[in-house]
């Protein structure tokens, strides 16, 4: 009888717990896709992201490729947003969010660069026996 009052009190904080990591959760920087995959013959990749931002607080904020780089794009009082952005990457990036008024990093997110390799199939056994 005690075991089964005591899975009835923790019940109520797991749910409580999930609640709260799903609320930190819908803030942040996301990405669609962050993976490109080039073949072997490719150098650069092409790559359209659809880009989602929201935050806690409304000020102005601004889409870099680095935080010291000229913004791609740039919102004025308003704590979310959504934006379709053509790339050509050579390599990994990242793309931040940055407040625009305190100069200060909010949220990061990475593009990674992934080449495809062809895999060749060895043989299970050699040709050839010795009896």
């Amino acid at each position: 009888m005690i075991k089964i009052l005591s899975i009835c009190f923790l019940t109520p904080l797991i749910f409580s717990a999930s609640a709260l990591t799903a609320e930190e959760t819908k803030y942040g920087l996301f990405l669609s896709p962050n993976l490109c995959l080039l073949s072997e013959k490719q150098n650069e990749c092409e790559i359209k992201i659809h880009l989602k931002w929201y935050t806690n607080t409304p000020s102005e904020y601004c889409i870099h490729t680095s935080p010291t780089d000229k913004p791609l794009r740039c919102w004025s009082n308003t704590n979310q947003s959504e934006m379709q952005l053509e790339l050509k990457l050579d390599d990994n990036q990242t793309l931040y969010l940055v407040d625009a008024l305190s100069s200060q990093v909010v949220y990061q997110q990475a593009i990674r660069i992934q080449k495809q390799t062809t895999a060749y199939r060895q043989k299970r056994r050699n040709p050839w026996r010795f009896y």
